[in-house]
C-alpha cells in the first residue's frame, strides 16, 4: 500500500489525503460524535422527570418519618409493653393511680382493674386515650356512683394491646 501512494503523484496524493480525512471525520461523527449528542439529549429530556421523582421519594420520606414519630410518640410509651404495665403508666401519667385498688391479669392480654373514688370525667378520657394510644379496649365496665359527686367506682375488664 506504502508503494502505490509513493508513486502517486503530488495531486493524487493530495486527494487520497483529502478523501482519508473526509471519511474519518464522516466515521467520528456517525460512532462517536452523534451517539453522544443523542445520549446526552436523552439525559437532559430525562433529567426534569428524575428531579421530580426525587422531590417526590424526598416528600414520601418526610411522611414516613413523620408517621413513624407519631406512630412510636402514640405507642412509645408501650413498646413492647405488656397490657398490665401500659394501665400502670398511663395511670399514673393521668393521675389515675391513687383511685386503683386492685389490677390483676387474666386470660389472653386481660387485665381486671378496680377503680374507687375517681373522676367521672378523668376516667372516662384515660379510658378514651388507652382506645387510642394503645389499642386497649374496656371488655366489661361495671360504674357505681361514689358518695361524693363527680366520684365513681368502677370494675374493668381491659382486652388488646399493643402488638
Amino acid at each position: 500500500m506504502k508503494n502505490v501512494f509513493v508513486h502517486l503523484s503530488r495531486r493524487e496524493k493530495l486527494m487520497v489525503i483529502i478523501s482519508a480525512l473526509c471519511v474519518f471525520v464522516f466515521l467520528a461523527h456517525t460512532f462517536i460524535a452523534r451517539p453522544l449528542t443523542e445520549r446526552l439529549q436523552f439525559y437532559q429530556n430525562r433529567l426534569p422527570a428524575q428531579q421530580e421523582l426525587l422531590a417526590w421519594m424526598e416528600q414520601a420520606s418526610r411522611e414516613v418519618q413523620r408517621v413513624r414519630v407519631t406512630s412510636q410518640g402514640l405507642s412509645g410509651a408501650a413498646g413492647s409493653d405488656s397490657p398490665l404495665s401500659i394501665i400502670s403508666k398511663s395511670a399514673k401519667e393521668q393521675r389515675i393511680s391513687k383511685s386503683i385498688k386492685r389490677i390483676e391479669p387474666g386470660e389472653k392480654e386481660e387485665v381486671r382493674l378496680w377503680l374507687d373514688g375517681v373522676i367521672f370525667a378523668d376516667m372516662v378520657a384515660w379510658l378514651a386515650m388507652l382506645q387510642e394510644q394503645f389499642a386497649l379496649t374496656v371488655g366489661d365496665i361495671s360504674v357505681e356512683r361514689d358518695k361524693e359527686p363527680g366520684f365513681v367506682n368502677a370494675r374493668i375488664t381491659f382486652r388488646g394491646g399493643p402488638s
